[in-house]
């Protein structure tokens, strides 16, 4: 349990972090759980945008290593979304 002067220090540090950067403030406040669903979709797009970029390079210089480590990385979209489903956030209950 805090003491009444550390709930005041913190209290304060609270405030002038608000007072500071109020988004950063209010992303602090959220839960774990919504924090992880708005970087999950994000992920899964940059994922694809660097498997996007992987198979459009291959094509371009003709290069089959390229053309697999592009669809090896569109494999890890599912991957991300089946991690995301079955582990937990930290602080999740």
């Amino acid at each position: 349990m805090l003491t009444r002067e550390e709930r005041r220090a913190l209290r304060a540090i609270d405030e002038a972090l608000t007072a500071e950067d109020p988004k950063l403030a209010e992303l602090l406040r959220e839960p774990p759980a919504l924090r992880r669903s708005r970087l999950l979709p994000r992920l899964r797009w940059a994922v694809a945008s660097v498997a996007t970029f992987l198979i459009l390079l291959a094509v371009v210089l003709s290069t089959a290593s390229l053309l697999l480590a592009g669809m090896m990385t569109f494999l890890a979209i599912p991957a991300i979304h089946r991690w995301a489903g079955s582990s937990p956030a930290p602080g999740d209950t």
